[in-house]
């Protein structure tokens, strides 16, 4: 049962809804401005989209087609007979206003059916991912759902395999750091992007001083890194949706230029890049290790809405706010990164030294998107940081017994 509390549900002239607010604000208001406390809410309802409850009685009035409903939610007034004091030099109906009561839900709905089951029993609401932001954590029914599709042992030890390859192949090429993302869309189950972190690019650096590279100013810029790399090369094929010149494409594909983009420069990045038909053929020992890539146009929606990535390590705040304005579904990553990760929000956990960021950017309440995340545990055993923002050595083991996608707030 949801939390509810009493409103007021105000008939007035509908020629008078314009004005009608800037009317109460002496009643409504202490400092001038009223209150946008449940946006879930709709603030004007005409008198067919009433719930049962209300518009039963209402009906009846013979009136009814050229009023309509405000809803006053609480804190409301100490005297309901002030909104009739104030409304009524401006109404020449002598049956108007009337004031009714109605609960209504303090939390918005969390789903579109949640919505308009409220719509019936309380007052038309509406459901928007957004307004999640009231809430300190997601709902817990869908984090167990999100999680139970999550805890598949083979996908993920697909998604992540095929990750931790890609972050090995730019290593050992001494491109950047041994991180790599892979975004999956997971209704078709299909891996739509590999990316590996590439700030070293174009720099022709000798690989056996890699690790010690980032003391200085040579890091590269924030778009080099895996997700970003990895939403670039999304947008790319989104781009080149419907191209029927692969030749052209492949060639873009190919180019080898410090400003990336979203183009491939592993050989892992490009099998996953390359047009459908040529992805059904093997690469030598280079095997896809999860479904290949759609070939069909996405809706119209933001770049990556609905999908997921899943991550070697958790990214920096940069490609964690890409992450966020990109409309991702899920994100699991594998290895914490406690003083540069955006994701990670539990403060008293953030390293030996107790320094750390503890953002959890991934729902903030002052963010207009969340994004479900997850840490793939176990970590690998030996394993260590090398990520968006800190060396260490890392294990190369890229092997997978088990584990399962736990949520971290």
């Amino acid at each position: 049962m949801a939390p509810t509390a009493e409103a007021y549900v105000v008939e007035i002239p509908i020629k008078l809804a314009s004005k009608a607010l800037n009317i109460l604000k002496p009643v409504l208001s202490t400092d001038g401005r009223l209150s946008n406390s449940y946006p879930f809410l709709r603030r004007f309802v005409t008198t067919p989209r009433l719930p049962p409850t209300l518009g039963d009685g209402v009906l009846e009035s013979p009136d009814d087609h050229a009023t309509i409903h405000l809803l006053i939610p609480p804190p409301l007034p100490l005297n309901s007979d002030d909104i009739t004091t104030v409304l009524r030099p401006n109404i020449h109906s002598e049956s108007l206003p009337i004031i009714r009561t109605t609960l209504v839900p303090l939390d918005p709905p969390t789903t579109v059916e949640q919505a308009a089951l409220w719509s019936e029993r309380y007052w038309p609401c509406t459901f928007n991912p957004a307004s999640q932001t009231i809430q300190k954590a997601p709902p817990l029914r869908i984090l167990r759902t999100t999680q139970a599709e999550l805890d598949k042992p083979a996908n993920l030890k697909s998604y992540f395999s095929l990750a931790e390859r890609a972050a090995a192949e730019c290593a050992d090429g001494a491109l950047g750091r041994r991180v790599a993302a892979v975004i999956v869309d997971p209704e078709k189950l299909e891996v739509l992007a590999v990316a590996s972190d590439a700030r070293w690019y174009g720099q022709r650096h000798d690989p056996s001083t890699a690790e010690n590279h980032h003391h200085n100013l040579a890091e590269g810029r924030p778009e080099h890194h895996a997700l970003m790399r990895a939403i670039a090369m999304v947008a790319e094929k989104e781009a080149h949706r419907g191209n029927d010149n692969e030749n052209s494409r492949n060639t873009a594909a190919e180019e080898h230029t410090v400003n990336l983009g979203g183009r491939a420069v592993t050989l892992i990045e490009r099998l996953y890049a390359q047009a459908p038909h040529f992805r059904n053929h093997p690469h030598q020992s280079l095997q896809p290790v999860a479904p290949n890539p759609q070939s069909a146009p996405r809706p119209d929606v933001y770049l990556c809405n609905g999908l997921d990535v899943y991550l070697t390590h958790e990214p920096c705040v940069a490609c964690s706010m890409a992450m966020i304005h990109s409309r991702f579904r899920v994100c699991v990553f594998r290895r914490r990164m406690p003083k540069t990760g955006g994701l990670w929000a539990e403060k008293d956990d953030l390293g030996s030294d107790g320094k750390g960021l503890g953002y959890g950017l991934f729902w903030r309440r002052e963010l207009n998107w969340r994004v479900l995340t997850f840490q793939y545990l176990p970590p690998l055993q030996g394993g260590g940081e090398d990520g968006c923002g800190e060396a260490a050595g890392v294990g190369e083991n890229g092997a997978y017994d088990g584990g399962a996608a736990v949520f971290h707030a």
